[in-house]
């Protein structure tokens, strides 16, 4: 589930950054609409990238009053408190500006292609842990079903490097349409490692409780096949965003 664990941090530190109630699909009708995987990459509660259609996390998008909706590849997340009217689609995974950075995933060994993607990040003051999760927002390369994830570290979030001793949960999956699961991560014992750089960021909502950012920098994973239809070789992921 470690698509669907991060997705999870940012969502909720984004409500608490909103202090808004969210609620969220379960896990298998927060998946994507690629149907079923074997393995760990089951209906919705897969450790692969299941769930990545919930990746509308950063809560409170857009202006005040109302709620913000937005529909991932196939779940949907509905955070209110804040926001206006958030953007519906692929992309509305925007973060607290109601304006997504430019995101482009590239993979590349086992699985190739290059697609757009949004990002989210937020801080929860509660585990006091930053999450930052990423999801497609245009189609796919062919034979992949879904890509999606990031993960959390400790403290708010910095302009550094964060190394793969950084990441205390989380991942970046990638599943194809042979239900093969590729991933990276902590929240995997087989996956390989990540890193991040934050290069820059903005603070879009500031709370005691959490806070919603809208970052800039690089996120790298080297994801080894780790469940499913057995195949040989490792994905690489390479996000600019």
């Amino acid at each position: 589930m470690k698509t669907l664990g991060a997705m999870a941090l940012v969502l909720a530190a984004g409500v608490a950054a909103c202090g808004g109630a969210a609620t969220a699909s379960s896990e298998a009708g927060a998946s994507s609409g690629s149907g079923s995987h074997s393995g760990s990459a089951g209906t919705g509660a897969s450790s692969g990238a299941t769930g990545a259609g919930a990746a509308t996390t950063a809560a409170g998008t857009g202006g005040t009053g109302g709620a913000t909706t937005a529909s991932g590849m196939g779940g949907a997340t509905t955070a209110s408190g804040m926001g206006g009217a958030g953007a519906t689609g692929p992309s509305a995974a925007s973060t607290g500006s109601g304006m997504a950075p430019s995101c482009t995933v590239t993979l590349s060994g086992a699985k190739t292609g290059m697609f757009p993607c949004s990002v989210d990040a937020a801080w929860s003051g509660n585990d006091n842990v930053t999450g930052i999760a990423f999801a497609p927002a245009g189609p796919l390369p062919n034979d992949v079903s879904i890509a999606a994830g990031g993960g959390g570290v400790s403290g708010q979030l910095a302009t550094m490097a964060y190394a793969y001793s950084d990441f205390v949960k989380g991942g970046y999956a990638i599943n194809t349409s042979g239900n093969s699961v590729y991933s990276s991560g902590p929240d995997d014992m087989m996956g390989g490692p990540q890193t991040m750089t934050i290069t820059s960021f903005k603070t879009t909502i500031d709370t005691p409780n959490g806070k919603v950012y809208a970052p800039h920098g690089t996120f790298d994973a080297t994801c080894p096949w780790v469940n499913g239809t057995p195949a040989t070789g490792t994905v690489t992921v390479h996000i600019d965003f």
